[in-house]
């Protein structure tokens, strides 16, 4: 995930932190072009937006924000990494514009359901634990992922063809949960159990 840079100018190596100011919006960055990574975590931002001019940038974290809503991410065709943890998230309607994201975390959230992460074909890392998903259907783009952290939901039902294509999976976090059958996990050849 993100972490915050010790250089005294950030933005040499492309890095923006403005996070716990308090800050509430937007409207203009410096030199939006040059922003790899923006870190605005521990903020009051409830509407992200205005995002055409950040065509390159690769990590972003909105993380301990009030968002409901996620739009405009359409110019951002570079983004790997995005930290949405501690929003009040309900849908994932944005994700199937993330061609590239690579981590997603969607911790303490709204979430009821995953329904559109599974239109994210380079996805490796997926966390959204302390939500209320309560069920994982089958996820045909499921091949890259490595990571899924599903702790602390109100999972009750994983369907028995969901990890189908789940090879690569190395790490599977699905603890306190309402699980009462596992008849999902045979597909799971590289799980490293310890």
């Amino acid at each position: 995930m993100l972490q915050e840079s010790k250089q005294t100018d950030p933005r040499k190596n492309g890095t923006l932190i403005l996070s716990d100011q308090n800050i509430e919006g937007i409207d203009q960055l410096p030199s939006p072009d040059k922003i790899l990574s923006l870190n605005l975590s521990n903020n009051k931002i409830k509407k992200f937006q205005n995002l055409e001019h950040l065509k390159n940038l690769k990590e972003l974290n909105l993380s301990h924000n009030q968002l409901e809503n996620f739009e405009g991410l359409d110019p951002c065709k570079s983004l790997t990494v995005l930290n949405l943890s501690h929003n009040l998230f309900e849908t994932l309607e944005f994700l199937p514009k993330l061609s590239l994201l690579t981590d997603l975390n969607l911790n303490k959230n709204n979430l009821k359901s995953l329904k559109g992460w599974e239109n994210v074909k380079d996805l490796r890392k997926l966390s959204a634990s302390s939500n209320k998903i309560k069920e994982i259907a089958y996820l045909p783009n499921f091949n890259k992922y490595e990571e899924l952290i599903l702790y602390d939901n109100k999972l009750e039902v994983i369907h028995p063809n969901t990890f189908e294509y789940g090879n690569s999976l190395i790490f599977l976090d699905l603890s306190q949960n309402r699980l009462k059958k596992v008849t999902f996990l045979a597909p799971l050849k590289n799980l490293q159990v310890k």
